[in-house]
């Protein structure tokens, strides 16, 4: 008797994540506290959480699961990350398939987030970093130079922080207020989330979001209604409006009411072009191509023709873009100031923007190291 094909169908009761290759999720940097001595100098790399939740006396995980989430807020991150991070059905637009994790220990001060923030700088490419439950403004603000270091590299990233449990409005509003110092904080690269509990499923959010979409696009994928903290509409307009991201009831769940960075907030009546996180991670994406397109011929451009070809690829590159709807427009120009030099110069305007954004990256042979303008 011939083998007929069947279906297997194995019922659950509830869905379980799959984890793709990552054709458009970022990975996720999780820099915090596993509940044991931290290394600083240490990456843990996870392609699913339950490599993660292993025991970390026996095994390269962080685990085990602890009986109180609060003994290990850096393997809760994983975890919401992994399941807000999963595909679950045909329908979903990506992924993530890698996250890697620091462990500060308990009580970290700020030169154990710089030293941890040195070691990650060996992870390349577009990240989503995120540091579970820490609001402290001091640490913060040494974080942040080190992403504007990075962005010259070409290795750009997001910071996704959070606020203490139950803070009021009023001390919200003050995180990127000028009056109190936060002026600091208002910077293109930080989301700042007014809800810890939501901290990791909005950093996972942004890091599966192809860079060409709105974040705050469509529910939460783990995240049901009961899990809202609840702002009224003048609430969230003036959140919104420094910067900060809550959530609110869509059409399909709950989702970010706007994904904006911290440098949305207003300084002097004016806003930072790329304050809006969907603008700011095309034009990261873009940038990061245009670099990679360059480097291919760096160590050649002591001839027109190099330069000519490089131009070309990053032409064909950007045109390929607009024809696929992945970026309204562009104004582009590779210039070669010296046989050891090339200028990338670029004026984006990323899907629904009414403006265009400006970089300048300079290209240097012959490590082809990365300067910004």
């Amino acid at each position: 008797m011939a083998n007929i094909p069947t279906i297997v169908v194995n019922d659950q009761s509830e869905s379980e994540p799959i984890y793709p290759n990552r054709e458009v999720g970022k990975p996720v940097l999780i820099i915090g506290d596993a509940g044991f001595t931290g290394d600083n100098t240490k990456i843990y790399t996870f392609n699913n959480y339950n490599q993660a939740r292993q025991d970390h006396t026996t095994t390269e995980g962080i685990g085990p699961e602890p009986e109180d989430w609060i003994d290990n807020p850096l393997l809760q991150a994983v975890k919401d990350v992994f399941s807000e991070g999963g595909i679950r059905s045909f329908t979903d637009e990506g992924g993530i398939d890698t996250v890697y994790a620091i462990n500060i220990g308990p009580a970290a001060t700020v030169t154990d987030y710089e030293e941890a923030i040195e070691t990650s700088e060996t992870i390349k490419g577009e990240t989503v970093e995120l540091y579970p439950g820490l609001s402290d403004a001091a640490i913060i603000t040494a974080i942040l130079p080190h992403l504007n270091s990075l962005e010259k590299t070409g290795n750009d990233r997001i910071a996704v922080f959070t606020a203490p449990p139950e803070t009021t409005k009023a001390d919200l509003l003050l995180i990127s207020s000028s009056e109190e110092g936060g002026a600091e904080i208002r910077n293109s690269k930080a989301a700042f989330h007014t809800n810890p509990a939501m901290q990791a499923a909005l950093a996972a959010k942004i890091a599966r979001t192809p860079y060409y979409l709105d974040p705050a696009l469509g529910k939460y994928r783990s995240k049901n209604n009961s899990d809202l903290q609840y702002w009224n509409k003048e609430d969230l307009d003036d959140l919104v409006g420094a910067g900060l991201i809550a959530d609110w009831i869509g059409p399909d769940g709950i989702e970010p009411c706007m994904a904006v960075s911290t440098g949305y907030a207003e300084l002097n009546g004016e806003r930072r072009v790329d304050g809006l996180l969907h603008h700011k991670l095309n034009v990261n994406h873009q940038t990061a191509e245009l670099i990679k397109i360059v480097k291919r011929f760096v160590k050649k451009n002591n001839t027109l023709t190099a330069r000519e070809n490089a131009e070309q690829g990053c032409i064909s590159h950007l045109e390929n873009e607009k024809l696929n709807e992945r970026l309204e427009d562009y104004v582009f120009s590779l210039e070669a100031p010296d046989a050891y030099t090339l200028k990338i110069i670029a004026d984006f305007r990323p899907i629904g923007a009414t403006y265009y954004i400006n970089i300048t990256r300079t290209i240097k042979t012959p490590t082809g190291t990365v300067e910004e303008a």
